[in-house]
């Protein structure tokens, strides 16, 4: 399937150069603010794939929900870095263990995310414990959401969404949506890093334009 408007536009929105200035965004989320994740398959949905995504006693509504609420939540250093216009602040925890260990992600762009860290960015993928990444408390074991995580299949997004299709093991569910109130647009994607047809990594983002 071909890149649709919808998918451009959002990643247009999130993509920028890499964030250096000591701190380092790395996995999923660092693919998304990069731009990689064009190279995968896009598909639009008709309703928002992420409306809201539960982290231990949090439920977290992107755009809404602020990164500081979340720090208060499970503790951890708030990190930023920036290059240039573009800059990111974020949490990022290990949690797990065995082949089960993964890092969770909450991430505020500078732009989309504005003054207060809004949360634009939420995401998981299984890797090692990492510099810069805090410990997990035993209140956050992991992310759910009504859409599949971490370790589920190809069938599973079969079932939510229908077509898979995945290209480079990437594939992302969009929608956009007009708000009611001042004519803002929200575009909100969903995106999975893929292997052997199981789900090792997934990131949902939100921007709103004008």
């Amino acid at each position: 399937m071909r890149p649709l408007t919808t998918a451009t536009l959002l990643l247009m929105l999130l993509a920028g150069p890499a964030l250096a200035d000591g701190a380092r965004l790395t996995g999923l989320p660092s693919a998304l603010l990069s731009g990689d994740a064009a190279e995968g398959t896009q598909h639009e949905v008709p309703n928002m794939p992420a409306p809201t995504i539960t982290a231990g006693p949090a439920t977290i509504v992107l755009g809404e929900t602020l990164l500081g609420d979340l720090q208060d939540a499970f503790g951890g250093t708030l990190q930023h870095a920036a290059d240039g216009s573009v800059s990111a602040d974020w949490l990022c925890y290990a949690a797990g263990s065995g082949d089960q260990q993964q890092l969770i992600w909450f991430v505020s762009d500078g732009q989309a995310g504005g003054s207060e860290h809004k949360v634009t960015l939420v995401g998981a993928n299984y890797a090692a414990p990492k510099a810069g990444c805090d410990a997990a408390p035993s209140s956050l074991a992991g992310l759910t959401m009504q859409a599949p995580g971490l370790g589920g299949s190809i069938s599973d997004l079969e079932t939510t969404f229908g077509t898979v299709a995945a290209r480079n093991n990437m594939v992302a569910y969009l929608n956009q949506s007009a708000a009611v109130q001042g004519g803002a647009t929200t575009f909100q994607s969903l995106n999975y890093l893929l292997n052997n047809d199981i789900i090792i990594g997934f990131a949902a983002s939100q921007a709103t334009v004008p």
